[in-house]
């Protein structure tokens, strides 16, 4: 079995097409704290200071919700929606981006909730696949003793696909064959090595998608790094 888009739909309820996910790599800390800033709206110093406790690029949970729970629904709105702006970047890290911290998340998807009329044009379904397989991958190393990822898609049994598949279309994404990208992330999505699961009569499948001379598989999960060809199609 394989968990795929559909599935991701149908059991998130969260759109799996929309808008790519794949902004650039913010390089400088300066921007970090802009971004950050800008979003949030709090004392800059305070960011930086607070995104120097880990990796430069991502605070604390904690941190978030003792600098934006004491807000109030009285505020202008420009400052309701620097909450929502840290409440949906909590909700993101507790939910579908989850790391093997428990404890921080990276600032870097605000950069996706800084117009909060546009939040929900993004593929948030696609990145959150891309962010399970990822974490897979990772979790596959030798001197790994943890994963990262959306797990209530490993833990479903989630089978619409006889008596009740008219009242769930199998939508056409479904079969697409290539790469998922998001957030700088590829990863192959190959529906047609489970066909059967989708309802479909199981062929032999093609080949799988073989990654290109920058992958690295070490024993160490934070050296991981899987890339593919700019030949392969991609779906951002």
């Amino acid at each position: 079995m394989g968990i795929s888009l559909d599935d991701v739909h149908q059991i998130v309820g969260i759109p799996v097409m929309g808008r790519g996910m794949s902004k650039p790599a913010i390089i400088k800390q300066e921007d970090v704290v802009k971004l950050v800033h800008r979003a949030l709206h709090l004392n800059p110093k305070v960011i930086e200071a607070e995104l120097g406790t880990h990796d430069g690029r991502s605070v604390r949970l904690s941190w978030l919700k003792d600098n934006l729970a004491k807000k109030t629904s009285s505020m202008p709105t420009h400052s309701i929606e620097c909450v929502v702006q840290g409440y949906l970047l909590y909700l993101l890290s507790c939910t579908i981006f989850p790391n093997k911290t428990g404890t921080y998340v990276s600032v870097e998807y605000l950069q996706y909730l800084d117009d909060l009329d546009k939040v929900k044009e993004f593929a948030w379904g696609a990145a959150t696949l891309v962010h399970l397989y990822h974490g897979l991958g990772m979790a596959s190393r030798a001197k790994c003793k943890s994963i990262s990822g959306y797990l209530t898609l490993l833990q479903i049994d989630f089978n619409p696909y006889l008596s009740t598949r008219d009242s769930y279309p199998l939508q056409e994404y479904s079969f697409f064959k290539g790469c998922l990208v998001a957030n700088r992330i590829s990863e192959p999505y190959l529906p047609d090595r489970y066909l059967r699961q989708l309802g479909h009569v199981q062929s032999i499948p093609r080949e799988p998608i073989q990654p290109d001379g920058k992958t690295k598989r070490p024993r160490l999960a934070s050296s991981y790094r899987v890339t593919y060809g700019s030949n392969v199609t991609q779906m951002e």
